[in-house]
């Protein structure tokens, strides 16, 4: 989110505000309809969202240190948001009836029953609680993780034992009733499923009872207090919330059996296949490189650094990279294969095949790619696109099988989602240029 858009909510807020506070003014003591009250509660609680969003933007407030949706994160939020607008609601009116020297005391805040700082308790001790077991977690490799998982090629998604999506783009809804840890990501959590419904239903009675006290109380007289909660409630959201960071506590992540499966980066390299890769490294291919890093002859000195880092690796790197430059030479008019579509699509289709290919993933993916770059400088703009380009291709590949990619980074620059250099300035790909 740009500083334009921050701007642009806080200052919607703040005249959120200030038409609840006027309609308040101008009403509170007329004999107006209570229903009022609900607009000036409805006008704050448009006015409390949108003020925090602008603070932070929903996504990020919503969304953890491991880029995937938090369920304590959107309990925290829903409640804080309801909370806030109540009592900012309530407080407009109230002080709107306020008189100095008047005959009465009119109340102009509003009280906070002791169950609503118990119910905060729960909240907070659940969004506290995640936290400091998610920690752990990712500071605690699986079990299984020495004899299963390749060193040449660590997944990045795998954070100790927490699973990690790539970019906070990758989020989805469906994580806050997902299991957290690596290997079991996409399996149910019934506790969090259970503690989601519930504090849902009672969120939503909540709101209702507001509003039914609203709609209760005469239009020129005070509301003292917000609606409390019963005991009976509070203790079962509290036994919902510790059975939900109970079951988060316990290790559950995996490697997903690769041990088994060995990763063919492993395999071939028992094999002895590094002088075969030194062979294609060195092979005189005829063709244009599309500047990338297809043949020894082309490649710079910290390329050959990371090439002979794992020359395997490095041999299924110049292999997509060749597959890349054909496939653009085949689709694009030359004109385009500079700065412009064919190389947007030449450049995301190299990553997205390695990303793809679980002989390279997504990290060799990005060392490769940004060590090109780096020994390749160019214009700063051209570089920004590549660098760009080469994001987009690594996400559109990543998990998915390498000879299903070429359709999705097809339709990437197509539609916009990469860059291109046009009259000096860096501005969206699409769908011209094709032969």
């Amino acid at each position: 989110m740009n500083l334009q858009t921050k701007w642009w909510r806080i200052s919607a807020a703040m005249l959120a505000f200030i038409v609840a506070s006027a309609v308040s003014l101008g009403y509170a003591e007329a004999a107006t309809p209570s229903y009022l009250r609900l607009v000036v509660g409805g006008v704050c609680l448009l006015g409390v969202f949108m003020f925090a969003s602008g603070i932070t933007g929903v996504k990020t407030a919503l969304v953890d240190e491991f880029n995937c949706y938090s369920l304590q994160r959107v309990i925290t939020f829903g409640w804080f948001v309801v909370l806030s607008s109540a009592f900012l609601a309530i407080s407009f009116w109230n002080v709107a009836l306020w008189k100095a020297g008047g005959s009465g005391v009119v109340q102009s805040f509003v009280e906070i029953d002791a169950s609503i700082w118990a119910l905060a308790g729960v909240v907070l001790g659940g969004l506290v609680g995640n936290g400091v077991v998610n920690s752990i977690h990712a500071a605690t490799p699986p079990k299984d993780a020495g004899a299963h998982e390749s060193a040449l090629s660590p997944d990045p998604r795998r954070q100790g034992s927490m699973y990690r999506n790539i970019e906070i783009d990758d989020a989805k809804p469906t994580d806050i009733t997902t299991n957290s840890q690596f290997g079991v990501q996409n399996t149910v959590d019934m506790t969090a499923v259970q503690q989601l419904l519930l504090q849902a239903a009672v969120l939503v009675a909540y709101v209702v009872a507001v509003g039914r006290l609203v709609v209760a109380t005469a239009s020129n007289e005070a509301i003292g207090h917000l609606p409390g909660l019963p005991a009976e409630l509070l203790a079962l959201l509290g036994v919902s919330a510790v059975a939900q960071v109970g079951n988060a506590a316990i290790p559950k992540a995996k490697i997903n059996g690769e041990a088994a499966a060995p990763k063919p980066t492993e395999r071939f390299w028992t094999e002895g296949s590094e002088r075969a890769a030194e062979r294609l490294a060195h092979e005189k291919s005829g063709q244009e490189s599309g500047g990338l890093p297809i043949t020894s002859g082309v490649l710079s000195a910290p390329e050959w650094e990371l090439f002979r880092q794992n020359p395997v690796v490095g041999a299924l790197v110049l292999l997509h990279a060749k597959t890349a430059v054909n496939e653009a030479l085949a689709r694009y008019k030359s004109t385009a294969l500079e700065d412009d579509n064919g190389d947007a699509f030449r450049h995301a289709l190299w990553n997205a095949r390695m990303a793809a290919d679980s002989g390279v993933g997504v990290v060799w993916a990005e060392k490769w790619a940004t060590t090109h770059e780096d020994g390749n400088p160019g214009k700063p703009l051209a570089t920004q696109m590549d660098l760009f380009n080469n994001g987009v291709g690594r996400k559109a590949g990543d998990a998915m099988k390498v000879d299903e990619v070429l359709k999705k980074v097809q339709d990437c620059v197509d539609t916009g989602k990469c860059r291109v250099l046009r009259a000096g300035v860096l501005v969206n790909s699409d769908g011209k240029y094709k032969l």
